[in-house]
């Protein structure tokens, strides 16, 4: 019996013996296996979490790390295959023999398990991502800070876009509206600019090219579309200024003789609104339906007068040669305003009193503004030819306008001027002598002065200044037919 339980406890032991021979090899082999596993598994855990490559680039890659593999340990394909069916008896191998450990021990090669599948599918995670980067084809989901960034650049954008086309639209409108000023404007220098002169005097103006029979010769001619009539002023001598016991007399009035050589034709009227407007294609004066005192000639049914025959007024001294050189390029013959001389020869027409109609006026006779009867003045400039004409039959040579003459103001001019056809002073000085700028000499007086200002004799001036002119200032012109001979012309008078 005692032997039998020796040999009982042989075995026993024989067995125990073997089994912890073995077991060291078996679990050393199953780490290695476990290890093979999870690098096996890698790439499965790859292909699962890189969706966005391509079928192409995955492929290119498998091709090449196949390749790579075959340089580095010389194996065939089918090798390859041979190993990994090796590797899947050793897995079953491993399996079975798990079954026989303990519960301790499979709890702890779980733990290993899951901490290294973990590692893996980490480490897959982390190379998907650097791959993502890499290729320029896939870009990241981009978040919800990235979205309201992006939104809200877009309704800056939007804005930025707005803006900019509300400026190129008031871009636009200014660069139209512009482009019409700039039109108007062009239009208005076109209208301003120097019109060429006719080689021959128009038909129209043909009878002034002949002198006059008698004072007071009427001729009339009509120039685009408008009615012009001429006086004729023969030529002649008289006394020009007034003496020292005329009432209004003033020292720059010095009587003194002068000879006009020449006659003349005079503008029965000063130059009308129709007649500057018709030349210039412009109307400055403060009494039309477009000017500043339009409300002064509106009649009582609320519609303004047609002031097409009123003097045209607020023209500067300019403006009146402007007119002229225009009129003389239109007709071929020369316009020019009158010398102080021919306007004051014109104006007494023979007579030698203070004003063409006797010692005195009335308002029958100009319109004028009487201090002791202002409120039966008319108030603003009239109609042309309203009151008597002088003996030569010019109209309105007292008031309603101060007419334009060609000469420089001079105060103290008389005592040295030219006793034939005197031209004007050199210089402007007034009656001590101090200088002015370029003042011009005025003549006849205006509706808003009284009768003293209205003499035959009386001097008036104003400085030329850049500025609008004068509600008070005219003109009136005069073509001197001995001035402008056949050759001058150009040869015969033709249209």
């Amino acid at each position: 019996m005692n032997s039998s339980l020796l040999k009982t406890c042989v075995l026993l032991l024989s067995l125990f013996a073997f089994s912890g021979i073995f077991s060291t090899p078996v679990f050393a082999q199953e780490g290695e296996d476990t290890a093979a596993a999870q690098e096996a598994e890698k790439p499965k855990t790859k292909k699962r979490t890189t969706k966005k490559k391509s079928a192409s680039a995955s492929a290119e890659k498998k091709s090449s790390a196949s390749a790579a593999q075959d340089e580095e340990t010389g194996e065939k394909p089918a090798a390859r295959r041979t190993t990994r069916k090796s590797s899947s008896a050793a897995r079953k191998t491993r399996s079975s023999v798990k079954k026989a450990d303990d519960s301790e021990k499979s709890d702890v090669d779980a733990d290993v398990d899951a901490d290294a599948e973990s590692g893996a599918d980490s480490a897959a995670d982390q190379e998907t991502l650097d791959e993502s980067v890499e290729s320029p084809s896939e870009e990241p989901a981009e978040d919800s800070a990235d979205g309201v960034v992006e939104e809200t650049a877009g309704e800056t954008t939007a804005d930025a876009d707005g803006a900019a086309t509300q400026a190129t639209t008031e871009g636009a409108e200014e660069g139209a509206s512009g482009e019409t000023q700039d039109s108007e404007a062009a239009a208005e220098e076109s209208a301003k600019a120097p019109t060429a002169r006719r080689t021959t005097p128009a038909r129209s103006v043909r009878p002034l090219l002949k002198q006059g029979e008698t004072a007071g010769q009427q001729v009339s001619i009509t120039i685009q579309k408008v009615p012009y009539v001429f006086c004729w002023c023969p030529a002649g001598t008289f006394k020009m200024g007034a003496p020292e016991s005329e009432p209004g007399y003033t020292a720059q009035e010095q009587l003194h003789d002068v000879t006009i050589s020449k006659g003349f034709w005079m503008l029965q009227t000063e130059v009308t609104q129709a007649m500057y407007e018709s030349i210039l294609n412009e109307n400055p004066s403060y009494y039309a339906p477009k000017g500043f005192g339009a409300a002064a000639i509106t009649g009582e049914d609320k519609q303004p007068m047609d002031t097409s025959a009123f003097p045209v007024e607020r023209v500067r001294w300019g403006d009146a040669v402007r007119f002229c050189e225009e009129l003389s390029a239109v007709t071929g013959v020369d316009f020019v305003l009158p010398t102080e001389a021919q306007w004051e020869y014109a104006c007494r027409a023979g007579t030698n009193t203070p004003y063409y109609s006797g010692t005195s006026i009335s308002y029958s006779d100009a319109n004028f503004t009487d201090s002791a009867d202002i409120d039966n003045a008319i108030g603003r400039t009239q109609q042309t030819g309203k009151f008597p004409p002088n003996p030569w039959g010019l109209y309105d040579m007292m008031g309603n306008v101060d007419e334009w003459c060609n000469d420089i103001f001079n105060a103290g001019y008389y005592a040295t001027s030219t006793p034939q056809d005197p031209q004007g002073a050199d210089r402007s000085a007034d009656e001590k002598g101090a200088e002015m700028t370029q003042a011009r000499v005025l003549r006849g007086g205006h509706w808003k002065m009284n009768a003293y200002y209205c003499r035959s004799a009386a001097r008036n001036f104003r400085e030329e200044v850049v500025n609008n002119g004068h509600r008070f200032d005219g003109f009136r012109i005069i073509f001197v037919p001995q001035d402008h001979t056949e050759a001058d012309a150009g040869g015969q008078a033709a249209e």
